[in-house]
């Protein structure tokens, strides 16, 4: 087995083994890794940069999409909706950003989408537990 392939079966079994918690934080890294990787594109300008830029900023989008799906904006208690409806506006603003950076191929907007998810991951991760 190569060394990748190993990589790649850690991860798969790391994230089946994850409780929800662990998996919200690992796909907050995953999102900030996605927009450093296109912002690194773009700037060392290898042959295949447009289209590293456009996967790793869909990979981002299409991770806060499922973040999204997941809210509980339907819950009994008014304070979870809350909470839900206002995550909700981050991921969709990041999204809109995501949007931007690709249509453009612009790495500016990433800086914002860095912003918001580096505080959400904080928070996460220094929540009580």
């Amino acid at each position: 087995m190569t060394a990748a392939a190993s990589l790649a079966s850690y991860a798969q079994a790391s994230t089946a083994t994850a409780g929800p918690g662990e998996i919200v934080r690992m796909a907050y890294e995953r999102i900030l890794t996605a927009c450093n990787r296109a912002e690194q594109a773009e700037a060392r300008t290898p042959a295949n940069w447009v289209q590293v830029f456009h996967d790793e900023t869909m990979r981002a989008q299409a991770i806060l999409l499922e973040l999204t799906v997941g809210l509980a904006l339907d819950h009994e208690d008014p304070a979870v909706v809350d909470l839900a409806r206002h995550l909700d506006d981050l991921y969709r603003y990041c999204i809109d950003e995501l949007v931007d950076a690709n249509i453009y191929k612009d790495p500016e907007p990433l800086d914002d989408v860095r912003l918001v998810i580096e505080g959400l991951h904080d928070a996460w991760v220094r929540r009580p537990r």
